[in-house]
């Protein structure tokens, strides 16, 4: 008698192709002027507003896509303009 195999089940396609799509926000206690020194500490004081929110010192919407092996990080622009959070 020979015996058989159900058919294999097929990984998402994700899985297969090791590709990234990730979205989400780093959440920092320091402002972006307190991360600084020198001249550029004063600077960044005028864009603190931009990036502080919800309780955090903070807040950068970042993305990571590509594959494993050559992953892409990025800040999320729009999300830092419209002030909208992950």
């Amino acid at each position: 008698m020979r015996a058989t195999s159900s058919p294999a089940r097929s990984a998402p396609r994700g899985l297969t192709s090791e590709q990234i799509a990730l979205a989400g926000s780093v959440r920092l206690d320091a402002k972006v002027s307190e991360m600084t020194s020198g001249v550029t500490s004063p600077l960044l004081k005028a864009v603190d507003a931009l990036f502080s929110r919800h309780d955090a010192g903070t807040v950068v919407p970042i993305t990571i896509t590509g594959t494993r092996e050559y992953p892409n990080y990025g800040v999320d622009v729009k999300g830092v303009l419209t002030r909208k959070v992950k």
